[in-house]
């Protein structure tokens, strides 16, 4: 998704657009008081809830984020399913159960991606409550985890996951529509878990500075404090043992992503390692949220990409790819992309990524699902 200038950094548009968002962010706060108070009502699962959304409108990496809570959870023995909104999907019958040969047009892409990397139930709604009764009746599972939905209120949550990218981090600040935010930054104090998409070092801006500079001052940053994922990496940045001990209420981690394969779009049994393009000219789709992250993901792979950018959830057709007949070099594309051009591309790879927390990430997880759970 392109994101408008302003939307990154203050500037006469945005500053115009203000107090359009002041008036945004009244109805938010209402909307946020009313339901907290009991005025709206909100759906109470006897499931445990897990929600992973984002702040900001654009990509930040909540599917990747979903798809190894997910993986891990069937580790431990939990039967995991997932609840989404299915963003540009046209099902008319809701709620809608995906598979793995559910067409990602009736869908979505992202609930179909998480279908066929976890083999979980998934259910697409738009009305979230009712996918979690139409789960509870089912008895499919014995945890929900909610892809988005983080201002979804009318369904009550028993532990809140807000996904941040480290290098759009929250743009110019402002609430739609002079800025990227759905809701203020200071909403972050209520959340339970924060999760830093990409740089590493950004978790320590985050909580020593940039933290700081949004919330308004010092003094509210108590009860947030960073984990890393390694000592060699605390060390790096110079965090001591006792400073993060000694502000043990909120918890920011950092999530970083690696290359499993790359996959054959024709025939999914063939798979190479992307060492094999190093160095060599290829042609790099991504209708994503956030596309440049991942055109320099590659880059960081010493690829030398022809990048083609196309807005998330894009429906791709064969006019798609007339780049081919300039340039006839090997496709690479994402994942989620890829299950929307099985019928299109033949002879395209798709980068299949992995992302990468620390275990104490989803210690904290159990810990506060299970304690929201006895209480």
């Amino acid at each position: 998704m392109r994101l408008p200038s302003w939307w990154l950094k203050r500037n006469a548009i945005s500053w115009f657009l203000w107090p359009a968002s002041l008036l945004f962010g009244l109805v938010v706060y209402i909307r946020y008081a009313f339901y907290r108070v009991g005025v709206f009502s909100a759906y109470k699962s006897r499931l445990p809830i897990i929600i992973v959304g984002n702040l900001n409108v654009g990509g930040t990496g909540k599917t990747p984020l979903v798809i190894a809570l997910v993986t891990e959870l069937q580790k431990r023995g939990f039967r995991p399913a997932v609840i989404t909104r299915g963003y540009k999907s046209k099902g008319k019958n809701y709620p809608l159960c995906v598979t793995s040969d559910t067409q990602a047009d009736l869908c979505g892409d992202e609930p179909l991606l998480i279908a066929r990397q976890t083999k979980c139930p998934v259910v697409v709604d738009p009305n979230r409550p009712r996918a979690v009764k139409f789960l509870e009746a089912s008895n499919q599972c014995d945890i929900i985890i909610s892809d988005d939905g983080l201002q979804h209120y009318a369904l009550q949550r028993d532990l809140e996951i807000v996904v941040v990218d480290s290098k759009r981090q929250f743009g110019n600040g402002f609430l739609l529509p002079a800025g990227m935010l759905r809701e203020p930054v200071s909403r972050l104090k209520k959340v339970d878990m924060v999760v830093c998409n990409g740089d590493s070092r950004w978790c320590t801006r985050l909580y020593s500075k940039r933290l700081d500079f949004w919330l308004g001052g010092s003094e509210r940053l108590e009860g947030v404090y960073t984990k890393y994922m390694t000592e060699e990496e605390q060390a790096s940045n110079n965090v001591k043992n006792s400073s993060v001990k000694s502000i043990p209420q909120k918890n920011i981690f950092s999530m970083l992503f690696k290359i499993k394969q790359l996959t054959l779009l024709s025939d999914s049994s063939q798979s190479i390692q992307i060492a094999q393009f190093k160095h060599k000219k290829v042609h790099a789709i991504a209708g994503i949220g956030n596309p440049e992250q991942f055109f320099v993901f590659l880059r960081s792979h010493e690829l030398d990409i022809v990048p083609h950018s196309f807005p998330d959830h894009h429906p791709f057709t064969i006019d798609d790819f007339s780049f081919l007949n300039e340039q006839n070099l090997p496709v690479l594309m994402t994942e989620k992309d890829a299950v929307k051009c099985l019928g299109l591309l033949h002879d395209g790879w798709y980068v299949e990524i992995e992302a990468i927390l620390p275990e104490v990430f989803y210690e904290e997880v159990l810990i506060k699902v299970e304690s929201r759970c006895r209480n």
